[in-house]
């Protein structure tokens, strides 16, 4: 689940331009300077289409600034506007490295869904920049969206008590990191040879209303030598790590997860009562009760107080996509789009729910104006693909999957389908390219291993 608002907008303030290093006259770096300032300023307050505008004009006379293309990419990522946004980070980063730009341009790669794109970044970010929480704060909500839970947890910890970010909304999104955590080490606990009498002992404490699942701690340290019950969270994370399939590792993580849950939400049921991410919480915690109809009138019922933030719709759709109500989230990521037409997150998101829907004519429809942008993004030449796959015209998917192959030559799955389809069509020059490239990609993974 996304933030619902795009937190610490004063994170994303514009990058000064440093006029004095401009190689020109003094009159006109004067004026440059001048000009800069004044798009600086209105970008900060943020008139997006203006300082679009401006940044715009400015790399007419300096194409050649990584701080222009960057606050160009601020203003248009403002305006809903991912594809030309990410471009403008991609143009900053081949110019100069930024780490602002960089994180700002993995976060829009999360917003669009090219995960495989954003992973690694998200992983350099957190190696990185461990001591810069503001830019951590700009990708914070992507460890969830990537279902990177462990992650997602080290993010909000860090994020807690800083004076840039919420520390309501970092404790809900911790919780929701333990939520996803605790689900993946009962997951793999269910899947253990021998989880089934902690499995058992976690069950009971449910059944019970218990609030401790510790039962069998004294069973967990005579069955595994790694198992320690006076460890906290870090010290039982860290021993997991060395032994991920213990049994009573997964056994003990689940528990902790639990309990830093419990916690959290105590803390905030003390503190942040009134808090309008507690109540976004609580409205999740109903509809994972499969109550949606209720979940969703707590939604409407914080759009009608807290309009200003813009993350609440989306927060919704949200919601119904995750308990696959897809004809819902359709309604609601179209009103977002009457109201945001350059919306391309909620674009996104229509297109994914027509696929669901499977209502192809009418995905194809809404896809044409996408395609034909002059910056048009990837999700829909792929989303446009599956279209004429379903409507088994080879040749209009190949159009579209050799358009997305140049926007991201690295991704194996694109090359891949165009292989299985040059074959099919006959095209040896075509099939000879993509099987080189897979090769390529096999074995610049192999070097990177």
């Amino acid at each position: 689940m996304q933030e619902m608002v795009r937190v610490g907008d004063g994170l994303r303030v514009s990058i000064v331009v440093l006029c004095a290093c401009l190689s020109t006259p003094v009159a006109s770096r004067n004026a440059f300077c001048q000009t800069a300032q004044e798009a600086q300023a209105v970008l900060e307050r943020k008139d997006y289409k203006t300082a679009e505008e401006s940044y715009r004009k400015l790399l007419i006379g300096q194409p050649n600034s990584p701080e222009l293309w960057t606050n160009l990419g601020i203003a248009l990522q403002a305006e809903g506007k991912s594809t030309p946004a990410i471009q403008a980070f991609q143009h900053a980063l081949r110019l100069r490295y930024l780490p602002n730009a960089y994180a700002l341009l993995a976060e829009e790669k999360c917003k669009v869904r090219d995960l495989n794109a954003a992973r690694p970044m998200l992983s350099r970010i957190l190696h990185e920049q461990k001591i810069n929480g503001q830019l951590i704060a700009v990708v914070a909500a992507c460890y969830l969206e990537l279902d990177e839970p462990l992650e997602s947890i080290e993010v909000y910890q860090r994020l807690m008590n800083q004076p840039f970010f919420p520390d309501d909304l970092a404790r809900i999104q911790l919780i929701r990191s333990y939520l996803k955590a605790a689900q993946h080490f009962m997951r793999e606990l269910e899947a253990s040879p021998g989880g089934s009498p902690y499995i058992q002992a976690i069950q009971r404490a449910r059944d019970s209303s218990s609030e401790s699942a510790r039962s069998a701690f004294s069973l967990a340290e005579r069955s595994s030598p790694y198992f320690n019950a006076d460890f906290d969270f870090h010290q039982a994370l860290n021993s997991w790590q060395e032994h991920p399939k213990d049994p009573a590792l997964l056994y003990q993580m689940s528990v902790l997860c639990g309990e830093e849950i419990l916690k959290q939400v105590n803390f905030c049921e003390d503190r942040y009562q009134s808090s309008p991410y507690f109540e976004q919480f609580r409205a999740d915690a109903v509809a994972n009760q499969h109550h949606l109809d209720e979940a969703a009138a707590m939604y409407q019922s914080l759009l009608e107080r807290y309009p200003q933030l813009p993350e609440l719709r989306y927060s919704l759709g949200m919601l119904y996509i995750e308990q696959e109500q897809w004809s819902k989230a359709l309604a609601v990521f179209r009103e977002q789009l009457s109201d945001h037409p350059d919306d391309e997150r909620a674009a996104n998101r229509t297109s994914e729910c027509l696929i669901k829907l499977q209502r192809y004519p009418e995905l194809r429809s809404f896809l044409l104006p996408w395609v034909e942008k002059e910056n048009s993004p990837l999700w829909a030449h792929l989303d446009l693909a599956a279209v004429y796959e379903n409507s088994d015209l080879p040749g209009d998917e190949i159009k579209e999957l050799k358009t997305a192959e140049k926007e991201s030559p690295d991704d194996r799955s694109i090359h891949f389908r165009l292989l299985t389809l040059d074959r099919r069509v006959g095209d040896q020059a075509g099939t000879a390219h993509e099987a080189k490239e897979l090769k390529r990609l096999q074995v610049q993974a192999a070097h990177s291993q």
